[in-house]
This record gives structure tokens, C-alpha cells and sequence, in this order.
């Protein structure tokens, strides 16, 4: 007996080039996003001291873990719940990953900081010569300079530079506003679903394309 079978594929954001971080910005972004953004990193630099720190062996992983949670919770993924540090569970679990991609030289963090005090965190896992985006969260006190958005330049100059990441994957949404924007390149994911035969499995099978359909019009309404 035929089984029924469910496929769904999408692109999303990756980043994979030979151009250094600069060249790479100015061909992806229009000469007018490029200046609204520099205008913004302007902006920001104006209100006190902005650097760009890395994760470095030996550093405290529990606090650039604990304000990656914090400025994530802080947000509007705070107030629509989704937030990992909201369910202890999922908290724990992320932390117990993260600290042990840290001792296995395989977890990135950058962080942005303006005097010293954090306003955007991003998270990357490796493996091998992949990388794979795992989060960015920033201080919405300073959405208007975009500060997600400066840190994100500055890891992918940092990405560029080092040769040893073939490619990164975004891991987002395959419409995110952001990394949609300033990476050119493309991943292909495809998820198959395959019928076990059974009565239920088939009816299941049947209908994840309706579940999915249901699932996004639920997230749309439950951020708005």
C-alpha cells in the first residue's frame, strides 16, 4: 500500500563567501541601508564606549550565558513567552549544551557593549568546518541604533576572516527580516515525513500540512 508521505522544503540564510566582511556589507546591503546603518552605529557610539568582545577560553561562560538569557527575556520574545529562560527546563538544557560546546572549543559568543554594559549577545555552535547559529539577543532600550544588527557586522567580518568556517547556517526563519538582509547566500532544508503504515500514523501524515499551516497562523497572532 502506498504510504502517504509529507515533504516540505525552504531556504534560509547562510552565509558562505570568499569576500572579506567589508566587501561582503556592501554588496549585499544598498548603498542606502549601508549608511542607515553606519548612521545608526554613529549614533550609538555617541552615548559612550562601544566594543566588541569575544568569548575566550578561560572566560566566565555562565554570565555571557546567563545575559544572552537575559537580554532575551528582556524582549519581545520575553512577553510572548517563547523565551528559554522562562521554562526552566529549556534553560537548563541550553545552558548544559552551551557549557559543554564551551569546554570542546566549539561554542562562539560575541557581545556588544556600550560602557561596558551589554546590549546585544549572539550564539554560534561549530562543528568541524560548519557553523550554526544559535541565537542573538539585544537590549530593545537601543532598537532604534540597531545594535543586533552592528554586533551581526561584526561577526560576519569575523567569520570572513577566519578561513577555517566553510559556511555558516543561519538557522532562521526562512523570512527573517535580518539575516534575509545581510546574507546573500542560501541553504535548502527539506523535512520528509514518512507514514509508518498504521491507521493513526497515515491520518497524522495526512495532515501536517493543515498542522503547519495552523502552527504559523499561531505565532503570527501570538506576537502580535
Amino acid at each position: 500500500h502506498l504510504r502517504p508521505i509529507d515533504q516540505v522544503s525552504f531556504e534560509r540564510a547562510m552565509l558562505c563567501s570568499e569576500l572579506d566582511g567589508d566587501t561582503y556589507i556592501r554588496t549585499a546591503l544598498s548603498g542606502k541601508s549601508r549608511r542607515e546603518f553606519e548612521r545608526q552605529g554613529r549614533r550609538l557610539a555617541q552615548l559612550g564606549k562601544l566594543e566588541t568582545v569575544f568569548l575566550q577560553a578561560g572566560d566566565n561562560i555562565d554570565y555571557w550565558i546567563d545575559t544572552l538569557l537575559r537580554l532575551e527575556s528582556s524582549g519581545w520574545k520575553g512577553r510572548a513567552g517563547t523565551a528559554l529562560a522562562l521554562k526552566e527546563n529549556e534553560r537548563s538544557y541550553f545552558t548544559e549544551v552551551a557549557r559543554a560546546a564551551f569546554e570542546r572549543e566549539q561554542l562562539l559568543m560575541e557581545m556588544l557593549l556600550l560602557e561596558g554594559k551589554p546590549i546585544a549577545v549572539r550564539c554560534t555552535f561549530l562543528a568541524d568546518s560548519c557553523a550554526y547559529g544559535m541565537k542573538i539577543a539585544f537590549d530593545e532600550d537601543y532598537a532604534k541604533y540597531s545594535p543586533g544588527v552592528q554586533l551581526e557586522f561584526e561577526v560576519l567580518r569575523r567569520t570572513l576572516k577566519n578561513r577555517t568556517i566553510k559556511w555558516m547556517d543561519s538557522c532562521a526563519e526562512p523570512e527573517h527580516p535580518l539575516f534575509n538582509r545581510i546574507w546573500m547566500e542560501r541553504r535548502v532544508v527539506r523535512h520528509v515525513n514518512i507514514s509508518t503504515g498504521r491507521l493513526s500514523s497515515r491520518v497524522f501524515v495526512g495532515c501536517m500540512a493543515l498542522m503547519r499551516r495552523l502552527y504559523r497562523l499561531y505565532r503570527r497572532i501570538r506576537r502580535k
